[in-house]
Order: structure tokens, then C-alpha cells, then sequence
């Protein structure tokens, strides 16, 4: 009983850390915006609804697919094998431009202070990055731009990636990965792993996970199908949540933006601009993937099976 009290009392910090930034250009909660999608082109009128990317405007990929049994299967060839609508495996040389290896071809940029080359997270893994936790991330793209748009998936998703904490202060929010405004998310949040998402309404949904240790490669994975949303944390569900019908996704008039970009998406940062040092990843990350449907336990326990030895 005391655990289930604990972990109500964290989603309920999850909210507020994720819900109570959501607010539009005069700090009130976004009531005004229309729910029916409509689509979006970059513009200078907002807020608009981000028409959810279904599969059928990717790659469609709607069957799981089997984890692979081949004992020579490497991290990427399995993720590849998964069909990721986006995959940046974080390999990169300099600190300048992130290179994406899916589909899509978007390719991200590096921001702030970020150590490139690092010590990987899975066998026959390249290399991962750094944060700093002050400035250094990754950005994908603007709301109202081909990327955002591409991963403004729904209504079945996957966000995976590994992470390394090098802190986990208490009292703080840091980023792993978002698509802002609303959308989803993953953060660490008084030191321990959450995620969220946000139904029409707007509606969020929370989920919370584990107390982190630093210094620890951990295998997170984001997924949700029709009617449910779950946290996995190295191969294992940890966490679920009714989550029944589309994602939520706007795009606001940067003009219009009390945080200045209009919305995104990013790695290691909120999808918005931030110069709040608090929302900024410290710590590694690597091989970082959107899916556009729900991986299956069994996938994501195949990935979390790469953990370098």
C-alpha cells in the first residue's frame, strides 16, 4: 500500500512538472485549442492542432516483428529491423550535426556543450554523446516543420533510447526526449525516470518509473498502442495507463510562444526553448528511436539485451 502511495504521489509530480508548463501565450492553460486535426504548414497564425502522423503516411510497419535470433544481430541492425520511422544512433564525430539513419532523414543538431565519442551503451555499439546539463542537446526540428510532423505520431508509438544520469538531483526536471506542445515525453523527475503523454482535451497521461542511480546505462522505451500506454526500463514494463484514442500535438505561432520557438522536438531539452538549467539532461544518451506503433515486450526486452557487458 505504501508503494502504491509512492508511486501516485510521483505521478501526480509528473503532472505537475509536465502539465503546468503546458500554458499558452498568456500562462493560462491552452483551452482555446480546436481538438478535430487540421493540418499544419508553417505559418504565422496559431495555435493550430498538428495532424497526427498515421501509418500510412510513413513506412507502414502496423505487424510487431519478430525479435531477431540471430546471434550476430547487431543494436542497429536490430533497431533497423524494428522499422523505426526516425533512428539517430549518436555515433557522430563533431559536436555539430547529428546524423539520422532511418527513413526520414532528419538529421538533428547539436547544441551547447556536448561531448561527442563517448563509451557506447550497447555491444557493437559506435560511440554515444554528453550533456553538460546547462545548454548541450540535440534538436530535431520546430513543431511546424517535416521532422516534428513526422513524429507526431499516433495513435501507436515508441520513443526508445538509452540513458546514462551522471546526476539525479532532487527537486529538478531534466529532459531526455519531447515533442512539445503536449505530445510526449520522457524526463527524470526528482530522480526518478517518468514519462508522459497528452490525449485531446488536452488530457495528460503519467507514468511513473523507477528511483535512477548515476552512472548506470539504462534502456527506457516509450510505447502506446490504442488503448494503453507503458514505461519499460531495461526490457521490463514498469508502468501503465489507460491512454484510449489520438496523441495531441500543437503547433504554436512563435510569436504567440511564452517560450519563444513555437514548440519542437528534442533530445536532452524540452522541445521549447528553455534557459532554465534544471530541464537539461545530465548525463549520456544513446540510440535514440521512434517507432510508429507499440514494439512488443518482447522486442523491447530484445533491445534492453544489447546492455554492453
Amino acid at each position: 500500500m505504501r508503494r502504491r502511495a509512492g508511486s501516485l504521489l510521483l505521478a501526480a509530480a509528473v503532472l505537475a512538472a509536465c502539465s503546468g508548463d503546458e500554458t499558452g501565450p498568456t500562462g493560462a492553460a491552452d483551452a482555446d485549442v480546436t481538438v478535430t486535426p487540421t493540418t499544419v504548414t508553417p505559418t504565422t497564425v496559431a495555435p493550430t492542432t498538428v495532424t497526427p502522423t498515421t501509418t500510412d503516411a510513413v513506412t507502414p510497419t502496423t505487424d510487431a516483428v519478430a525479435p531477431s535470433t540471430d546471434a550476430a544481430m547487431t543494436y542497429r541492425g536490430a533497431v533497423l529491423a524494428a522499422g523505426p520511422v526516425a533512428y539517430w544512433p549518436l555515433d557522430d564525430t563533431t559536436p555539430a550535426m547529428a546524423a539520422e539513419v532511418g527513413p526520414g532523414g532528419f538529421t538533428g543538431t547539436y547544441a551547447g556543450t556536448v561531448a561527442v565519442g563517448e563509451p557506447p551503451a550497447v555491444d557493437g555499439g559506435g560511440t554515444a554523446v554528453a550533456f553538460d546539463g546547462s545548454g548541450g542537446h540535440l534538436y530535431v526540428g520546430d513543431a511546424s516543420g517535416p521532422a516534428a510532423r513526422a513524429l507526431a505520431l499516433s495513435p501507436s508509438l515508441t520513443v526508445e533510447l538509452w540513458f546514462q544520469p551522471a546526476a539525479v538531483p532532487s527537486g529538478t526536471v531534466g529532459q531526455l526526449a519531447r515533442w512539445r506542445w503536449y505530445g510526449w515525453g520522457l524526463q527524470v523527475v526528482d530522480g526518478r525516470l517518468s514519462a508522459s503523454l497528452w490525449l485531446p482535451g488536452p488530457t495528460p497521461v503519467a507514468l511513473a518509473g523507477p528511483t535512477l542511480a548515476e552512472g548506470v546505462w539504462y534502456h527506457v522505451a516509450l510505447t502506446k498502442d490504442d488503448s494503453t500506454a507503458r514505461l519499460y526500463v531495461d526490457g521490463a514494463p514498469v508502468a501503465e495507463s489507460p491512454a484510449t484514442g489520438p496523441v495531441h500535438y500543437v503547433a504554436l505561432d512563435p510569436a504567440q510562444d511564452c517560450c519563444g520557438s513555437g514548440g519542437g522536438v528534442a533530445f536532452g531539452r524540452d522541445g521549447d526553448v528553455s534557459t532554465d538549467a534544471a530541464h537539461f539532461l545530465t548525463g549520456g544518451l544513446d540510440e535514440v528511436a521512434v517507432y510508429d506503433r507499440a514494439l512488443t515486450a518482447d522486442e523491447v526486452a530484445a533491445h534492453a539485451a544489447f546492455r554492453r557487458r
